[in-house]
């Protein structure tokens, strides 16, 4: 069975009871948005991406249920920060998603081996695209 994804997100958020989603659609994750279009979470339109964290930090504190945002990589992500930490000053359950440029940007726009990003003091390493699978993700 393949699935994207978006869905598979959309699809997680679901069972583990997300019912509202606080954010901007941004480039980065339409596709997210997309599969939010056809599932049972309501995601709310906010002006700032600040706003979005907050709102689901105040969405925890007023139903005791867990608050989410969601936005695009860059800017939108940096502004996300003070309403996250805030949420964890408070000791509240917060979920965070964050749209990010495609894995497979990396071939051809930069060179092979290239270090693109660092994670948990692992490294991963972009190689050709057929070479690349979750275990070395993982």
């Amino acid at each position: 069975m393949k699935i994207k994804i978006s869905e598979l997100i959309v699809r997680y958020l679901e069972r583990i009871g997300v019912e509202t989603i606080f954010g901007i659609p941004g480039a980065h994750i339409l596709p997210v948005y997309d599969s939010l279009y056809d599932s049972t979470i309501q995601s709310v339109l906010v002006k700032h991406e600040q706003g979005a964290a907050f709102m689901a930090g105040g969405f925890t504190r007023a139903f005791g249920k867990i608050g989410a945002c969601i936005t695009t990589a860059g800017p939108g992500a940096t502004n996300l920060v003070t309403g996250i930490a805030n949420a964890y000053a408070d000791r509240l359950p917060l979920i965070v998603i964050i749209g990010e440029a495609p894995t497979y940007v990396c071939s051809g726009l930069i060179a092979p081996d290239t270090l693109i990003r660092e994670n948990n003091y692992q490294r991963l390493r972009c190689h050709n695209e057929s070479e690349t699978n979750l275990q070395t993700i993982f």
